[in-house]
Parts: C-alpha cells; structure tokens; sequence
C-alpha cells in the first residue's frame, strides 16, 4: 500500500527530507530509514534533546548567578581564569540555546546520531570541568 500511495505523491522522508515520489522499496533511499504507511504522527524521542540540552542549560544557569551575584556584591576581579570560565559558561549555554531554537532539526537526526551528540557534549564539558578542577 506505501508504494502505491507514494506512486504518483510528492511525500518526503520524516528524517532527511528526501522525496519519496516512485520509491520502488519501503526504504528511504537518502538515509535508509524504513518506512511505513500510518496515519498520525510517530512519537517524538525527546530524551536525546534534553540530555544533550542539559549541559547548556546548567551554564546559562550559572551566567544567571555569576550576574545576579556580579550585581550585588560587585564584579570579580578581572583574572583569566575567571574571564575563561565565564566565555565558556556563555559559550556553552548559547549553543544549548541555538540546539534547543531549532530543535526540529536534531529531531530529525537518527537516534544513533543524537546519542552522539550528546555524549560529545557532556564529554566535553566534563573534561573542561575536570581540567579546571585539577588546574585550580
């Protein structure tokens, strides 16, 4: 029934975008996700998103602190440290906050892809931490 109906439609694949007129087999052949006719929706995975949303999130928390607590007691003295860690900190919750603005996009990944993603960015932000612990 899925070739038949794909036979004469401009459909695109639900992950890559790819157009799926005439598909001779049930597989997308850009991204080989298999395919099947439904009516509705599929479940979104958020889980990949948010686990690779948190680290961002935990930083522009602490951008949140570090300027409520710069208002009130005054700035830090200018140090590098302190100037790096707080690039850093905006860094990091700015790209959680680009991930999260065009989350429709990382939806679309393949779950493998997502996984990566997200073990890259907490990987990387434990080993900064990591480093500035041992470095402090």
């Amino acid at each position: 029934m899925l070739l038949a109906f794909l036979a004469d439609r401009d459909v695109h694949c639900p992950r890559c975008d790819y157009n799926l007129r005439s598909l001779s087999q049930p597989v997308c052949p850009e991204c080989r996700e298999e395919l099947c006719l439904t009516v509705g929706v599929r479940k979104l995975q958020l889980h990949g998103l948010l686990i690779t949303l948190a680290p961002g999130a935990f930083c522009l928390i602490a951008v949140g602190i570090f300027i409520v607590m710069s208002l009130m007691h005054g700035p830090p003295p200018p140090q590098i440290e302190i100037i790096l860690l707080l690039l850093f900190l905006v860094l990091s919750a700015a790209t959680a906050v680009a991930i999260a603005v065009r989350h429709r996009a990382f939806l679309k990944l393949e779950y493998a892809t997502q996984c990566f993603w997200a073990l890259a960015v907490w990987g990387f932000h434990v080993a900064v931490f990591a480093y500035m612990l041992l470095h402090a």
